[in-house]
């Protein structure tokens, strides 16, 4: 879908009520995950309606991973009650899945004829739809088999316009039910049921990850990138072409052997006897052309098995409009052979020396003779003082995961709180209210990750140029802090709103939330310390309560800067590209990257229509982007920044687009028992 509107934003929000009836005909009982089918000779209503209720129970219908902000709820409706003869036993463990009083002694008093699902959201009817296409398309899929809809409006994934046709014919919002707040936002209700403490008892607030209990993870089993900073100055990435899938299989096994005369791919475990930290660390990853032309085992069809991925296996090109790169930044301007099916495999080579890189590069290209075809060779490194070109202090914050980061033994990431490990890993439990009856297969995907591997060209003359062309309406260093939400040196707005100095210790550099600071002390729901679209603000919005449940959408970044050092007092001496390059990491690539990309740097409706009282923003932050990702233009571009003690808002607008992408890919990091099982 177009990262544009299709529609005019909306200040209020809009009801769609969608009335299904259960089928009167006999349905088929697929491998969709529902449970135990009921006997024969149960009319088929109840059969269905039985199914339906089993069904949503085990698998939802995945409502809240929907990407538009909305609520959403589905009740049942026209009871009908059964004879005492028609009444049907209930196996007692699914007793709890109906309605109070529908099931007495044990037995099944009445079915229902039609259901509702009722919901209200933000912004427009096309975007909302789309996103049910795309996000829980399986759950519809599979509750089209108990409730009539046409034949040609399944799979939903392919037939949008007649799934659009069937929401419209279906829609009761005139008839029936409206949204219980009609003259504001669902965004606007959410902020100020949170901010009094007392939430609306005729919504719901999308929910948010349940905390998974620390289980023991094999470490050994998961690449370390997925879960470990390597802290080291270099790294390299070849992007290499599949030359002959057997040949790659056998440098696979050379390369997980144990053999020192062979780079060694990283996993995640520190052994206990490591003193000093290894020279080199190595990782790999595949695209899904890549693993398709790798002709592997994995018990079923690859398209099949990674069904519940459409966005890896439509690769990065073909996601371009969806996050924004177009323009400038679309697949045509991209090098390397990154965006085309050259790119098939990426081996990424992290060193503590250039003379390791070297050494160990040089291995690697012979092995890959008669295997891989090396396309290119995207080198990356991190400055001493561990800044990027724009001066940001990088890599400070990043998601702590639950049964990998112990406290006893922290790795990296922030200290506020620690999230569910199946939002980085696959082959566990499922991502929260995930509706899709599918997961990968153990053989590949057991302990494997997604990543989206990016370059991204960083205009940093233009950057400062245009921090300096606004002197005269606020300090440039002040403004550069507004836009990321960090002063240049890594410290938080939250935590120093004035000056950058003086810094707080490390490790309380992620200690804080926007609604209330750790101590409680301050409340900046208004942005009035760290602006509501500033970049940090909008890639983690931490306690705030923006598009979908924060918690659903953190990725691991593993980054490093290319090209010569800037130097600001010579801005004209070198006009070498220059950028940032590597992996944005979850368990899905829809859930957490392009959801980022999508809703939180590029889509205005990151917080709409905030209810300020103070400030002159009526109208929230509707219509601007990420000052620094998103997809700017100097026509429209605007960011707002209010001014200290609520005496208004300063608007800075007429920015350019500041980073622009020059290539991409999706890839998979297998686990190293799925690499093992790769040899084979």
């Amino acid at each position: 879908m177009s990262t544009q509107q299709t529609g005019p934003i909306t200040a209020v929000s809009n009801p769609l009520n969608l009335l299904l009836t259960v089928r009167d005909t006999a349905a088929g009982f697929p491998n969709t995950g529902v449970i135990n089918p009921p006997p024969d000779g149960v009319p088929n209503v109840i059969n269905n309606f039985i199914q339906l209720q089993l069904t949503l129970a085990k698998n939802g219908i995945g409502l809240n991973t929907i990407l538009t902000v909305h609520f959403a709820r589905a009740n049942f409706v026209n009871r009908i009650e059964l004879l005492p003869a028609d009444q049907l036993e209930i196996d007692p463990k699914y007793i709890p899945l109906f309605e109070p009083g529908d099931v007495v002694d044990g037995k099944l008093t009445c079915y229902y004829e039609k259901a509702y699902v009722i919901t209200a959201y933000d912004n427009n009817f096309n975007d909302y739809i789309s996103d049910f296409a795309q996000s829980v398309y399986l759950a519809f899929n599979a509750l089209f088999i108990f409730f009539e809809a046409p034949e040609d409006v399944t799979p939903v994934q392919k037939n949008i316009v007649a799934f659009t046709k069937f929401i419209n014919d279906n829609d009761q919002s005139s008839s029936a039910f409206t949204s219980g707040y009609p003259l504001i936002s669902v965004v606007q209700t959410i902020q100020d049921s949170k901010r009094r403490g007392a939430p609306y008892t005729n919504v719901e607030v999308p929910a948010a990850a349940p905390s998974l209990k620390p289980n023991k993870l094999d470490l050994a089993d998961i690449q370390g990138l997925i879960v470990r900073g390597y802290r080291v100055p270099l790294f390299r990435n070849f992007i290499c072409t599949i030359k002959d899938a057997a040949a790659v299989k056998s440098v696979i096994a050379k390369m997980i052997s144990g053999d020192s005369q062979y780079p060694q791919i990283t996993s995640a475990e520190i052994p206990e006897t490591l003193t000093e930290k290894p020279k080199y660390f190595l990782n790999m990853s595949f695209t899904y052309v890549g693993l398709k032309n790798m002709d592997l085992n994995t018990g079923q069809d690859l398209a099949q098995a990674f069904a519940s991925f459409p966005s890896f296996i439509e690769g990065a090109a073909a996601r371009a409009n969806f996050v924004g790169d177009t323009g400038s930044s679309s697949p045509e301007h991209w090098k390397a052979g990154l965006g085309t099916d050259s790119t098939q495999v990426i081996v990424t080579l992290y060193a503590r020396s250039p003379l390791v890189r070297e050494e160990k590069s040089a291995v690697l290209r012979k092995m890959f003779e008669g295997a891989l075809d090396i396309v290119a060779e995207l080198d990356g490194v991190t400055f001493p003082d561990g800044r990027i070109h724009f001066g940001y202090k990088d890599g400070i914050a990043q998601p702590t995961i639950n049964a990998i980061n112990a406290p006893e033994r922290p790795l990296e990431g922030d200290q506020s709180k620690m999230e569910p490990y199946n939002l980085i890993l696959t082959g566990h439990n499922k991502l929260p209210l995930d509706p899709s009856p599918y997961t990968i297969p153990d053989v590949i995907g057991c302990n494997g990750s997604f990543g989206a591997f990016r370059v991204l060209k960083q205009d940093v003359k233009g950057f400062d140029a245009y921090l300096n062309s606004q002197s005269e309406t606020i300090d440039p260093e002040l403004l550069a802090a507004k836009f990321c939400g960090r002063w240049r040196n890594g410290q938080p707005l939250e935590q120093s709103p004035n000056s950058p100095v003086p810094m707080s210790p490390n490790d309380d550099l992620n200690n804080f939330n926007y609604y209330t600071d750790a101590h409680g002390q301050f409340d900046d729901f208004e942005g009035s310390r760290c602006p509501i679209g500033a970049h940090i603000r909008r890639a983690n919005p931490r306690d705030a309560i923006v598009a979908s449940p924060v918690e659903h959408h953190r990725v691991m970044r593993r980054a490093m800067s290319y090209g010569p050092p800037y130097n600001p007092k010579k801005p004209d001496s070198n006009d070498a590209e220059r950028g940032l390059i590597g992996f944005f990491i979850g368990a899905s690539v829809e859930n957490s990257f392009e959801f980022i990309m999508r809703d939180w740097f590029n889509d205005s409706t990151f917080a709409p229509d905030l209810p300020f009282e103070n400030t002159d923003l009526p109208d929230g932050i509707v219509g601007s982007r990420d000052p620094l990702l998103g997809t700017n233009c100097t026509d429209t571009s605007v960011f707002d920044v209010v001014k200290g003690d609520h005496q208004g808002t300063t608007k800075i607008e007429g920015f350019p687009r500041f980073i622009t992408t020059r290539g991409g890919a999706y890839c998979f990091f297998p686990g190293m028992s799925a690499l093992n099982s790769m040899t084979e």
